[in-house]
């Protein structure tokens, strides 16, 4: 367990690390605008990319033999492609007719986003298939194949022709070569896995794991467009500038803490899993515990972006990129509670309670969209709009924690109550 968990860290690690140290060079081979039109591009992308193939690669995990596996493989191929037809049936309509005037002036061709949503659905349902045969290796080093590629493309196009697109032609690289590696691997380890597929098999399938599509799609959106409405709406409010300023801001701050979290975790999840298991050990004092280090842990950083943030992101990155530094020492607080709070984000999960994740996610996007209604009718500033979103994001982990913090009391006093004998008070 502890050696798996160490080589998909080890992939995981190599592949953020890559993405992290090649900001600095793309920030001063790119304008602004650019991360701007990719921090947009991936707000879409990743909408897209939950209704990709319905869920149902979820479902590869569950296959009970090779040939369920086989149809269900073949039932998520068939919706990707459904789909990516779908989205470039819209695109040319989109096209044609210019409506709607936001979709149509786009800083990007719209005809990239079929091709991000074919090539990174197969990646995702291939990512399950690794998943489901236990290759961790396989896993990792895709993730260090797709990072590299992005890197190399993104400083290539970067050097020899920065336009707007640029950094989103090399994401689609890496999204391609991961891709590519997964396939490659699966048609290397099992041609049968490709063979014909009888449409009544595909159609069972389809029946047998029809909750993923009718229960964790609607759930999937709800999550993803708390996370990307805001770079959505500060694109659509603002400018392609002010976006790429707020993106390297996301990007520069989010890959450190992704790192950190994903390692903790791992951890926490195992004990925690654990604990909740056997009544012998403290689920609640594991809790406390990772929120009380990752809390210590995240003090300086914040305090260094809260006193230099704007010489911080000018020496890093250029000098163009002050207003970034002046959104990451708005954002510090922010990302300090979404650094606890990532670290035991699966606490709520794990106690059994969908319905509390649920009403947490819907309570989020709920806040979201209150803001950014508010941003336009009352003419508030970028600024403002940042500070705001700091509000939102840092009230939202605050609220995470607390409902997670009270879920664990009340699994406490479930555990507790056959202890108590008939007839004691």
């Amino acid at each position: 367990m502890l050696r798996s968990i160490a080589i998909v860290l080890r992939g995981t690690v190599i592949a953020q690390a890559t993405g992290f140290l090649i900001l600095p060079i793309l920030s001063r081979l790119f304008a602004p605008e650019a991360f701007g039109a990719y921090q947009l591009f991936q707000s879409i992308v990743a909408i897209l990319l939950v209704v990709a193939s319905m869920r149902f690669e979820v479902a590869l995990l569950r296959a009970e033999d090779e040939g369920e596996l086989r149809a269900l493989l073949r039932l998520c191929f068939g919706v990707i492609l459904s789909m990516t037809v779908l989205v470039a049936l819209s695109a040319g309509l989109i096209t044609a007719t210019g409506w709607p005037g936001s979709a149509a002036a786009l800083p990007f061709t719209i005809w990239l986003i079929p091709v991000a949503l074919l090539v990174g659905g197969t990646a995702q349902c291939m990512s399950y298939l690794v998943t489901r045969e236990s290759a961790f290796s396989v896993s990792a080093n895709s993730k260090v194949a797709q990072s590299g590629a992005y890197a190399a493309a993104g400083t290539g196009l970067g050097a020899a022709a920065p336009i707007t697109s640029g950094i989103i032609l090399a994401d689609l690289f890496g999204r391609f070569t991961l891709a590519s590696f997964l396939l490659g691997w699966a048609w290397r380890r099992d041609r049968r896995l490709f063979a014909p597929v009888g449409k009544a098999d595909i159609l069972a399938a389809a029946s047998k794991f029809r909750e993923f599509p009718l229960i964790s799609v609607p759930g999937g959106i709800v999550n993803t467009l708390g996370g990307v409405l805001t770079p959505m709406m500060i694109y659509a409010s603002f400018s392609a500038f002010v976006s790429g300023q707020f993106g390297l801001v996301e990007r520069g701050l989010t890959i450190p803490i992704a790192l950190i979290i994903t390692a903790v975790s791992q951890v926490y999840m195992a004990g925690f899993a654990e604990a909740v298991r056997n009544p012998a050990q403290s689920a609640p004092a594991q809790f406390r515990k990772v929120v009380v280090g990752m809390a210590w842990l995240g003090v300086l950083p914040v305090f260094l972006l809260l006193a230099f943030g704007p010489i911080i992101f000018t020496t890093a990155f250029g000098p163009q990129w002050e207003v970034a530094g002046e959104f990451a020492r708005i954002l510090a607080p922010a990302y300090w509670l979404l650094l606890i709070s990532g670290a035991v984000n699966m606490t709520i999960m794990l106690l059994g309670r969908q319905k509390t994740q649920m009403a947490w996610e819907v309570g989020r996007l709920v806040a979201m969209l209150a803001l950014w209604t508010a941003v336009p009718l009352l003419g508030l500033s970028a600024m403002t709009a940042v500070i705001l979103h700091s509000l939102v994001t840092s009230g939202s982990c605050v609220a995470y924690l607390a409902m997670a913090y009270y879920a664990l009391q009340k699994h406490g006093d479930t555990v507790a109550e056959p202890l108590i004998q008939p007839g004691q008070d």
